[in-house]
C-alpha cells in the first residue's frame, strides 16, 4: 500500500541549531526523513504535532568514539537504548586502532579479542562493504559510521607478529585501507597503546595517512602513550597530520596518573598552537575522572610484547614476575585504587578495589593484581581514578575538544550478568549538559551543543547531519533544560538518564514522550 511520509510539527520549541551561534524561538517542520522548514510554522493537513514548550530542540547528538561494534553490541542489541535514552543519534565504531572490517585474514579479529571472545563470533563478511551491508540488515534505531582500524589491517596481514613490516605488507595495507575508504569508511583509527600497534613505526602511519590525504577521511588515534610521554605522543599525531594535510583527532584524551597530570596542559597547548596555523586537530573526552582499562595496559612494555600468550608464560614464572612486581612498586597507588568491572573469574571479586581483593588473598596489591590477569587470561577490566578533575575541566572547555562515551550498547538484563560496567554508557551525554552547563557554567548550551552535533559531524564530514539546518535530516532531539540529567553510577550503572523526551531519527520517533517506540529508524552511514 501507499506509505505515507513521516510529517510533524514541533512546536514552541527553543531551537540551539548546533552551530554555536544563539538559541532561538521557532517551529521545525519534517517530513519524510528531512527538515522541511524552520519558522513560525502554521499546522499543515494530517501531521503529528509535538509540543515543545519550554524545551530545547537540538540536533541529535554524534557520539565519536563508541565500541558497540566491537563488543558486538550492534548485533545483539540493536535497539541501543541506553544511547537513544542520552539524545544520541549516530555513533562511530571502529576507534582505537580496532574495527570489524576489512579482515584480511584469521587473524584480523584480533585486535578485538582484549573486548570479546573471538571464538564464539559469527562472521559473514570481509570487506567493509559487506560488513556495512551486515549492519543494515540488524535494522538499528540509530545511526552507524566507521572508520578503518590500523590493528585490524595489521594484524589481518601479519597476525601476532611483532616485527616491523616489510614494504610489499605495507602497500597492501594501504591499499586494503584505499578500497575500505571507498566503501563507505570515514578515516583511520590507530590504538598505538596496545601492544601490536605499539611497534608500528611513525613511517608505517605516514604511509597509511598519505592514502587519507588522497581519499579524504579523518586520522583519528588512541596516543601512544597517555603517561609520561604525552606530548611526545601529541607531536607524533601533530606531524603525521601536518605531513599529510590530513585533519587529525585524538581519542578520550587525558593524562593518566597524577605524577604526569602537569603535562596535559602543555599538551593542550601544543594543540591549540598547531590549530593556529594548520589543519585543524580535535579531542575527545568523557565526562568522568575514572577510566575504564584493559589492565594488560598497565603492565610493563616488555611485559605485553609477543602478545597474550607470551604474557601469561611470563606471569607464570616465578623469576619474571619478581621482575615484574618490582616495575610496578611505582604505579602501586593507582593499582591499589582499581574496582574490577569485568573479568572471566569468580563473580565475587567484581565490584571489590585491588586493595581489598590483595587483602583476601593475603598478598602485596601487585600480586594480586597480576593474578587476576593472569586468572582471567588477561580479559580483564577495571574502573582507575587516573585522571585529574582540574585537566578535565580544561579539556570539556576547550574549543576543539568532543564529548563522547567510548563506552557500547546494552541491554537491562545484562544487570544480571554480574559484572559492572563504566556510567558512561547511560550518562554521558545527560552528564555533560546537567553537570558542565547547568550546575556549573563551565560552558554555554549553546557551545555545549556544538561539540555533540555539529563539530562531531564536520570532523567525520557526515553528509546533512549535525545541524538544525532545512535540508539536513531529521536527527532532533527534544529535551527539558531543568531536569535533563545522568543517574548511572559506578556502584549502580544500569539507569537510563532522565530529561530526554524525543529522539528523531531519519525523521522517525524512536522515542516519544520519554518512552521507547517498536519502530527503528536508523541507516548505515558510508562516506
Amino acid at each position: 500500500g501507499l506509505v505515507l511520509t513521516k510529517r510533524m510539527l514541533i512546536k514552541n520549541g527553543t531551537i540551539i541549531d548546533g552551530t554555536g551561534k544563539e538559541r532561538f524561538k521557532a517551529d521545525i517542520r519534517v517530513e519524510g526523513d528531512k527538515i522541511k522548514e524552520i519558522g513560525t510554522l502554521k499546522l499543515k493537513g494530517k501531521e503529528v504535532v509535538i509540543n515543545a514548550k519550554n524545551q530545547f530542540v537540538t540536533p541529535g547528538f554524534v557520539d565519536i568514539l563508541n565500541r558497540s561494534d566491537v563488543h558486538f553490541s550492534i548485533f545483539s542489541s540493536p535497539a541501543l537504548y541506553n544511547f537513544v535514552k542520552q539524545g544520541v543519534t549516530t555513533i562511530v565504531g571502529g576507534g582505537c586502532g580496532a574495527s570489524l572490517a576489512p579482515l584480511a585474514g584469521v587473524n584480523a579479529l584480533r585486535s578485538i579479542q582484549k573486548w570479546q571472545n573471538i571464538s564464539q563470533l559469527n562472521i559473514n563478511w570481509e570487506t567493509t562493504k559487506e560488513f556495512l551491508d551486515e549492519v543494515a540488515r540488524h535494522n538499528l534505531s540509530i545511526n552507524f559510521a566507521t572508520l578503518t582500524g590500523h590493528s585490524t589491517l595489521r594484524r589481518g596481514i601479519v597476525g601476532d607478529s611483532f616485527d616491523k613490516l616489510d614494504l610489499t605488507s605495507m602497500k597492501k595495507m594501504a591499499h586494503m585501507l584505499e578500497q575500505s575508504l571507498e566503501e563507505g569508511s570515514f578515516g583511520l583509527s590507530t590504538g598505538l597503546a596496545y601492544s601490536h600497534a605499539k611497534v608500528a613505526p611513525y613511517d608505517e602511519l605516514d604511509m597509511l595517512v598519505k592514502v587519507l590525504s588522497k581519499k579524504g577521511g579523518l586520522y583519528a588515534t588512541h596516543l601512544r602513550d597517555e603517561g609520561a610521554y604525552l606530548t611526545a605522543s601529541v607531536n607524533e599525531a601533530i606531524s603525521l597530520s601536518r605531513a599529510n594535510n590530513v585533519p587529525a583527532h585524538i581519542f578520550h584524551f587525558k593524562a593518566t596518573g597524577e605524577d604526569n597530570w602537569s603535562e596535559f596542559r602543555k599538551a593542550l597547548d601544543m594543540i591549540r598552537n598547531f590549530n593556529e596555523h594548520e589543519t585543524l586537530a580535535s579531542f575527545d573526552v568523557y565526562p568522568y575522572t575514572s577510566t575504564a582499562t584493559v589492565l594488560y595496559l598497565l603492565l610493563p612494555d616488555w611485559v605485553a610484547h609477543g602478545g597474550k600468550n607470551e604474557v601469561m608464560k611470563k606471569l607464570r614464572n616465578d623469576q619474571v614476575r619478581k621482575k615484574i612486581i618490582k616495575e610496578l612498586e611505582g604505579k602501586s597507588k593507582y593499582i591499589e585504587k582499581i574496582i574490577l568491572a569485568q573479568a572471566s573469574i569468580d563473580k565475587t571479586f567484581i565490584g571489590k578495589t585491588m586493595s581489598d581483593i590483595a587483602k583476601n588473598q593475603n598478598a602485596s596489591v601487585s600480586e594480586a593484581f597480576l593474578n587476576i590477569i593472569l586468572a582471567s587470561e588477561d580479559h580483564a577490566i577495571g574502573f582507575i581514578p587516573l585522571i585529574s578533575n582540574k585537566n578535565l575541566e580544561l579539556a570539556i572547555a576547550s574549543p576543539f575538544s568532543i564529548v563522547s562515551s567510548d563506552s557500547f550498547g546494552y541491554k537491562m538484563k545484562d544487570r544480571d550478568r554480574g559484572y559492572l560496567l563504566h556510567p558512561r554508557s547511560f550518562g554521558t551525554f545527560p552528564r555533560l549538559l546537567a553537570r558542565y552547563v547547568r550546575e556549573q557554567n563551565l560552558l554555554t548550551w549553546e557551545s555545549a551543543i556544538n561539540k555533540i552535533t555539529a563539530y562531531p559531524a564536520e570532523r567525520l564530514n557526515l553528509h546533512k547531519r549535525g545541524k538544525i539546518e532545512k535540508g539536513y535530516f531529521a536527527d532532533l532531539v527534544i529535551f527539558d533544560p531543568e531536569t535533563i540529567r545522568d543517574k548511572a553510577t559506578i556502584k549502580n550503572p544500569f539507569q537510563h538518564s532522565d530529561g530526554v523526551n524525543y529522539v528523531f531519527v531519519n525523521g522517525g520517533l524512536v522515542l516519544k514522550n520519554g518512552k521507547f517506540q517498536k519502530k527503528r529508524w536508523g541507516r548505515v552511514l558510508r562516506k
